[in-house]
Order: C-alpha cells, then structure tokens, then sequence
C-alpha cells in the first residue's frame, strides 16, 4: 500500500514537472514572438494599418483566404516603403510594344489634335500616340480604340483617337499597384480652363473611404505646394454602399464580376465618360502641376483603373461682338451654371437660347 502511494506520488509530481515546463516553455514561446513581433513592425512593419487590415480581412470568408491577404499586404507594404522596385515605369504604347517611360521632353509647341489646343498645352490630350510631356508612373496603356470589357464605353474619349489607361485589373504578376500622371501647365488667359475627361472601373469590396481603391485629381503650385482647390476625388465605398465624387445615378454596376488578388469575387462599378472643368485663371503667369492619380487599395488587393484625357480652353468663351440669336454655352465639365438673361428667369442649364436682344 506505501509502495503503490510512493509510485502515485511519483507519477503526480512527475507530470506536474512536465506541466510546469510546457507553461514556462508556452510563456517564452510569447516572449519570443512578442519580441520578434515588436522587431518586425519597428523594422520594416512600422506604420502598416493592422486595424485596417483585420476589418478588410474580416470580410474574407475562410482563414486560408485570410491569411493570404495578410501575407500579400504586408509584402507589398514592405516593398513600397523600401521602394524596392525599379523606379521607372512600363507600359504599351499604341502599337502594342512595351516601352520604358523616362522624364518627358520639353515642348510647349501648340498643335491641332484632338482640338486645337492652345500653347502649353502640347499632347495634353495623348494625340501623339505616347505620353510626351507627361510623367507617368505605375502600369498604364495609350488606348487606340475598343470598349471596356467591364462597362461597355468606348477606351478611347469620343473625338479623339488616343487616351491613356491608368492602372489595370491585372491579379497574376502585378507588381506596382499605384499609377500617375502629372505634367507641367504654364497658365495664360489662353489655356486657363483644363477639361479633364476621364472613365473608370473599381472593384466593389466594401472598403471604408480611407481604404478603397480611388480615382483623384491634384494641382500643385509653382512651389510644389498642393492647392486646395481645384481638386477632384472620387471613390467606391462601404458605407454608405456607393460611389463617392459624383452624382447620383452616374455609375453603374457591371454585368460581369471582378476578382481581387485573391481571387475573390466582387461586383464591379464603373464610370462612363465624364468631363470636369478646373478653372487656373488665379494661376496665370504661372506654372501649375497637375497630377492624376489612380491606385488599387491601400492594401494592394482590391483594383480600380481609370482612362484620362485632356482638353485646355481659355476663359474668354464668348464673342465680344453683337450676337443674332441662338445658343450660349459655358465651358463645358463645371460644377454649375447660373444664366441671368435680360429679360425672364434666371436658368442653371450649361447652354441657354438668347432669343431677346440684350447682355446674357
């Protein structure tokens, strides 16, 4: 009976040793992560939005789809601060031929393409088959004519027979998520209204604002510093569930899905062609900047890609002479429209008919 108690008191306090060494090795285990954790995130980690991330990932349906989105997040986050890839950029010119993009060349020459555009403003609209004077970054395509596969429109704007395609819908091999267009405008009072046409496509995972994917236009001053109007955004979202940046009722849904990175499928919303006008008359005299941005979203997962096109008018739209009748237009692509004619209403349309002699 000793005997049996002397080998039960054995066994006992042999397992506890056991235990008591698999917490003290769990407990070091947490230690050791905690700390190669904290090393990781001060060394290349750093300013990753975790919060962000878990709320995106929450939206994926099993862990292996999980953790996939949180391996590519990282990496790719991690390459863009490092800024480990080739700092050129790659694209297609009209032809079809890759092509390396360098720093433009200097040619302010005015030329009729599109329209006769005025000087300074020399293939702001891409009719030269190629992106002379502009800088462009990321993955882009001068387009030559077809429709786009998501929302049917024409890639090409209408009146012209070339345009620029920012980014793509690329899941296999993509390797810079974030695409750009800027160039230099010297303002005068013959160039001051920039008509920037653009179309788009986004996949609709239900990001927040601060995390979708986004389509943007910036202008900078002579200094480099970003102005704070003209300026232009527009974004899918969730919430509220819709496109931000544009009216009601403009963007449409697509018949044909789209897959994120992880092959995941979304539905897509895309944005036939629109115009907005971005008045530069502060600016005469002066150099501005424009920059059109369009990027995947913040985590490099979700795409969005845009077409742009250009136009450059001036602000003086109407003839000074006497006038016999008919209609009057504003420049087209602007927020609103106020005519006050001499006789009757005001009207808020962009176009009105002068039918009664008198200032309009």
């Amino acid at each position: 009976m000793a005997e049996e108690f002397c080998r039960n008191k054995y066994k006992t306090t042999t397992m506890m040793k056991k235990v008591k060494a698999m917490i003290m090795l769990f407990m070091f285990s947490n230690i050791i992560s905690s700390s190669a954790q904290k090393v990781a995130q001060g060394d290349s980690l750093d300013g990753f939005d975790m919060a962000g991330a878990l709320e995106h990932a929450a939206e994926l349906k099993t862990s292996t789809e999980k953790n996939f989105f949180f391996e590519h997040a990282k990496r790719t986050y991690k390459i863009e601060k490092y800024n480990l890839l080739d700092s050129y950029s790659y694209g297609f010119n009209k032809n079809g031929v890759p092509v390396k993009v360098h720093p433009p060349k200097t040619n302010l020459n005015a030329k009729t393409l599109q329209g006769p555009q005025p000087l300074g403003c020399n293939n702001i609209d891409f009719e030269n088959g190629d992106t002379t004077t502009w800088v462009v970054t990321g993955d882009f395509q001068i387009t030559t004519g077809g429709t786009d596969p998501y929302g049917g429109f024409p890639k090409v704007y209408p009146g012209g027979t070339n345009s620029l395609r920012l980014n793509d819908d690329n899941i296999i091999g993509k390797t810079k998520f974030k695409a750009s267009a800027t160039r230099v405008i010297p303002v005068s009072p013959i160039n001051n209204q920039f008509q920037l046409h653009f179309a788009f496509c986004l996949l609709n995972f239900p990001h927040g604002a601060a995390q979708a994917a986004i389509f943007k236009v910036q202008f900078f001053d002579q200094f480099n510093n970003q102005l704070t109007c003209p300026t232009y955004s527009c974004y899918y979202s969730n919430p509220p569930g819709a496109l931000t940046g544009l009216p009601p009722g403009t963007a449409q849904t697509s018949s044909v899905t789209g897959k994120n990175i992880g092959n995941q499928i979304y539905p897509v919303t895309y944005v036939p062609w629109q115009t907005v006008n971005m008045d530069l008359t502060a600016f005469n005299g002066t150099n501005v900047t424009v920059k059109i941005t369009c990027d995947w979203c913040i985590y490099n997962y979700d795409w969005g890609y845009c077409y742009i096109d250009a136009d450059c008018g001036n602000s003086v739209f109407l003839p000074t002479g006497a006038l016999c009748g008919g209609s009057l237009c504003g420049p087209p692509g602007m927020l609103s429209y106020t005519w006050t004619p001499p006789i009757g209403a005001q009207s808020t349309t962009s176009c009105i008919t002068a039918s009664t002699l008198g200032i309009y």
